[in-house]
């Protein structure tokens, strides 16, 4: 689990688990079967978020949307709207 406000990167042990092209503030929750995120930014903002497996699906307030998987991060890559949102990212 971590959380950021009003960041636009966070690394821990020299790898990326957020990053975005605007402020935004994230929680993201990591279980064996998905990563919950509460995500809120001012202005539409491109994210990449580690979820450490490639995963099955990425919901985005409920809706499959489709991300970028990067192997060698283990990243999503994908672009939100402004406000609160939601991402599920189902990987089993």
């Amino acid at each position: 689990m971590f959380a950021v406000h009003n960041a636009r990167s966070l690394k821990r042990d020299g790898r990326a688990l957020f990053a975005s092209d605007n402020v935004a503030s994230i929680a993201a929750n990591y279980n064996a079967n998905a990563v919950e995120v509460a995500c809120h930014a001012a202005s539409q903002s491109k994210i990449q978020l580690f979820v450490g497996a490639k995963p099955m699906r990425v919901l985005l307030d409920g809706r499959e949307v489709s991300a970028r998987y990067d192997r060698d991060g283990a990243t999503i890559s994908l672009t939100v709207p402004a406000g609160q949102r939601q991402l599920k990212i189902a990987l089993k």
